[in-house]
């Protein structure tokens, strides 16, 4: 019995103990959940493990000639692992570490990074964030060789995460052109936007785990997947007409007190889009006003609203090619106001009667509106044929222009609803319509390109460092937009536009302009508001055209409100510059023996790269004469039938000279010299912050002001 006995109690003891540690598990588990949930989750959470992204770096955007628009400037976070390193290895260089620290940041004493790495250190912590200040390329290629950074991450503990930031070169020149990029560093609006998946790259993603407060420390592992860095985009844009164009716009906007426009250059062989500025007018109060790019009128629906009588020319292509109508037929405008239905238009120009060609030239609404009437309002067919040849010129449809935000045309159908016995005579001279300033220049660059309509494109090649992957090249939308002698009738109009017409006041003597007014008032319903959209398409050198160009200016409130005096002078102006720039340097002077160029607008005072402007002298055919010996960097020196080139010397040891300089030649001088760059302005340096053959700055850094 005794031994049945003893076996019992040791059951039941077995037992007993089994409940006791279960109903403690029980009890710890209930305290866990109930009364330290608040403790142990926010343990979890500290010490939990993510997949975040790694982003790629974004490609650059490029203007002609390499001109940098827009760049990723690498920075990175400076963090630490202070439990990696062996205690030889600590003991032995933290002290140093700490020094280099103090001395470089200059934020804390070495006493102080030493307490707060060693606390780190004596708490286990595996994660410090050393700095709060990024730091750039070339401070990561020096701290990476300091005492115990320079074992690198798996035996030092030093942590460099990446972290690019978006740099744009010339500010807000082409600002909504360019565009901009949003705080994930994807593109929201302009070529940014309009080409992210091609600039953006594939990101990668790595293993993170969160540590005590908030950070979250990068982990090596074999899971992480790298990042394919961005391509490259080489846009169409010359910087130098950009520069122009804008600053002409600008102008043009204050002097007329406007409230926005848009200014658009183009190639007339290629269709390339050299310039495109959209200016926004802003009054503060009343002395002070502000002028950005915040919207995209040039292709956007804002400014695509009854186009005005630019449109007008697209009405004589369509009565040249489809009628048998001759330039010296006569139409009746009578005083300046004709009835049609209940709707009654007006004229500001001659009334009586014209010739078509005058009709045209003086931009006669009545006149223009008659004789579409006449010829394209009598039935179905004709009215069909002619919304159909307006389709062919691309303006009833869209261009599909490489920037998002185009603007959808809108042209009547005899089937709409909205259609009605006014609507053939209103839209042939630029009204109940939609169409964009840059479809109306696509026509205006057809014409000046014998009839060949060219696809407008800002974009010509994807690259991946020098290596080309897509190239755009030029695109023929209409091989010929008429016949032969529609396209010469038009141009005799466009020509006697500027001549004696609405646009005589910016007709030039020193070359040929061909163009067009326009001016459209705003209306509600039936109702005409005194704000009028004021306009000049057109091109030049008319007798050999090689660029096209659109104003539009908005809104003006001071002059004559009208596309002949607000619009036209700011093209005659780009115009004046962009043919001076083009012609006077290669205007032939016959001395001597030889062809001299006029070398009164070489780029004399500014100091460049030997091999480059040997290339521009040759190009332009100026003679020149090398005393720079073996020198990379030279500066021109007018002679009477050369230019010299002049030994510019940089200094070995000491910062270089680079006042004179374009930026990008500065950038390359002095980056090599592991200088880190900044600059404000725009144009060639005008100075710079660290005199030239001074000792090299102790933090690295210079800065480059630009005129």
């Amino acid at each position: 019995m005794s031994i049945k006995r003893d076996i019992l109690i040791r059951v039941q003891l077995s037992f007993l103990a089994v409940i006791v540690v279960s109903t403690a598990i029980v009890a710890k588990i209930a305290f866990i959940q109930f009364v330290e949930q608040d403790k142990w989750q926010t343990i979890a959470k500290e010490n939990a493990l993510d997949r975040k992204i790694i982003k790629a770096t974004r490609g650059d955007i490029y203007a002609e000639n390499d001109v940098l628009l827009a760049t990723s400037v690498p920075s990175f976070k400076l963090s630490f692992d202070p439990m990696i390193a062996s205690d030889s290895l600590y003991r032995t260089d933290i002290k140093t570490l700490c020094d280099s620290l103090s001395k470089h940041f200059q934020d804390k004493t070495s006493e102080e990074y030493y307490r707060k790495i060693n606390d780190a250190r004596l708490a286990k912590r595996r994660y410090l964030v050393l700095t709060n200040r990024l730091i750039n390329y070339y401070e990561q290629q020096r701290i990476e060789k300091w005492p115990i950074f320079k074992m690198g991450t798996s035996r030092g503990g030093v942590i460099f995460e990446k972290i690019d930031k978006r740099t744009y070169p010339f500010g807000e020149l082409a600002e909504r052109l360019i565009g901009r990029i949003d705080e994930k560093g994807d593109g929201i609006v302009g070529l940014e936007k309009s080409f992210d998946d091609t600039l953006g790259g594939i990101n990668g993603d790595a293993l993170y785990q969160k540590i005590a407060g908030g950070h979250w420390k990068p982990i090596q592992t074999n899971s992480r997947v790298r990042p394919v860095d961005g391509f490259d985009i080489y846009t169409t844009i010359d910087i130098n007409m950009q520069e122009i164009v804008n600053k002409q716009l600008r102008d043009g906007l204050e002097k007329y007190e406007a409230d926005y426009g848009c200014a658009v250059v183009m190639d007339v062989k290629t269709g390339y889009i050299k310039a495109m500025a959209n200016l926004n007018r802003k009054v503060i109060d009343s002395t002070n006003t502000s002028i950005s790019e915040i919207y995209n009128y040039a292709i956007g629906d804002l400014a695509s609203e009854d186009p005005g009588s630019t449109f007008k020319i697209a009405s004589a292509l369509a009565l040249f090619n489809h009628t048998d109508i001759q330039m010296s037929d006569t139409v009746e405008t009578g005083n300046r106001r004709f009835r049609y239905g209940d709707a009654v238009m007006t004229d500001d120009g001659p009334g009586g009667r014209l010739t078509v060609q005058q009709a045209f030239e003086y931009s006669s609404n009545i006149g223009v509106s008659k004789l579409m009437n006449l010829h394209f309002n009598q039935n179905d067919q004709q009215r069909n044929l002619l919304i159909d040849y307006f389709n062919k010129l691309w303006l009833a449809q869209p261009l599909n222009f490489q920037i998002v935000g185009e603007a959808q045309p809108l042209f009547k159908r005899p089937t709409d609803n909205t259609w009605s016995g006014t609507t053939i005579p209103w839209m042939s001279i630029g009204y109940e319509s939609k169409v964009s300033p840059l479809q109306i220049l696509t026509l205006y660059n057809a014409i000046a390109n014998d009839g060949v309509m060219m696809k407008p494109q800002i974009v010509k090649e994807v690259r991946k460092a020098n290596r080309r992957l897509k190239r755009f090249s030029p695109i023929i939308l209409n091989q010929q937009i008429a016949s032969p002698e529609a396209m010469r009738r038009v141009k005799t109009i466009l020509r006697g536009v500027v001549q004696r017409g609405t646009a005589r006041l910016v007709n030039s003597r020193e070359y040929q302009i061909a163009g067009k007014t326009g001016t459209s008032q705003k209306r509600v319903g039936r109702v005409y508001k005194k704000i009028y959209k004021t306009s000049f398409a057109g091109y030049f050198p008319a007798d050999d055209p090689k660029y096209s160009c659109i104003i539009m200016i908005y809104n003006p409130k001071r002059g004559k409100r009208s596309g002949g005096t607000i619009a036209a002078p700011v093209f005659r102006k780009i115009a004046d510059q962009l043919h001076a720039r083009d012609v006077e340097m290669r205007k032939i002077v016959t001395s001597g023996t030889f062809n001299r160029v006029d070398i009164s607008n070489f780029p004399i005072k500014h100091i460049g790269n030997k091999k480059d402007l040997d290339i521009i002298a040759k190009e332009l055919g100026i003679v020149t004469v090398d005393s720079s010996g073996t020198m990379d960097w030279v500066k021109p020196i007018p002679r009477k039938v050369a230019v010299q080139w002049k030994k510019h010397r940089m200094s070995s040891r000491g910062v270089p000279n680079v006042i004179g300089m374009t930026l990008r030649d500065a950038l390359y001088v002095l980056e090599n010299r592991k200088l880190q760059v900044s600059f404000a302005g725009r144009g060639r340096v005008k100075s710079q912050s660290v005199m030239p053959g001074a000792a090299m700055p102790s933090d690295g850094k210079i800065l480059l002001i630009l005129r």
